[in-house]
């Protein structure tokens, strides 16, 4: 039988902020880091990510990482949270790519990378709307003016398989 680890949201998002190479804003990353583990659940049948993510107004977020970034706004992310690393810096950036990577198997980084290529020309505004789609686990959970309610994994896993399930 084979273990899957888990892995942190903060993870993720910094390898997607890494490929991203300094152009992707905190909400694309935090979208594209949802979408991520939910594509891994569709695809491989297993959690990509441990942290909860929760219904904020906006969209599915993790908490963790909208504090790691949320000071640039709608600026693009120029570092990474775990080290640092100044995205602009590319021999450094294909080190720390390497660094992060190795922690996810093939499938794993395929969806991520798949993930990041798909979505890393919309808007802002174009993510929050599909994220707002009838049906999405944000759209089930979401209460206005409230945060912090935690959108089950179970709904993740099941919106994301059949999305899955459709495209074949």
């Amino acid at each position: 039988m084979r273990v899957f680890i888990m892995h942190s949201a903060l993870w993720v998002a910094d390898y997607i902020a890494a490929i991203g190479g300094g152009e992707l804003t905190p909400l694309h990353i935090l979208k594209m880091t949802y979408m991520s583990h939910g594509y891994v659940w569709g695809i491989s049948k297993h959690r990509l990510i441990s942290d909860n993510v929760e219904a904020w107004k906006y969209g599915p977020v993790y908490p963790t990482v909208y504090e790691a970034f949320n000071t640039y706004g709608n600026n693009p992310v120029k570092s990474l949270h775990f080290c640092g690393t100044i995205l602009s810096k590319k021999n450094m950036v294909e080190k720390r790519i390497i660094n992060l990577e190795s922690v996810f198997d093939e499938k794993e980084k395929e969806v991520i990378y798949n993930v990041i290529k798909a979505y890393s020309d919309w808007t802002g505004g174009e993510l929050i709307a599909l994220m707002h789609q009838k049906g999405t686990p944000w759209r089930r959970h979401y209460i206005k003016n409230y945060t912090g309610i935690v959108i089950p994994d179970e709904d993740t896993k099941n919106y994301y398989t059949q999305l899955v399930n459709d495209r074949r």
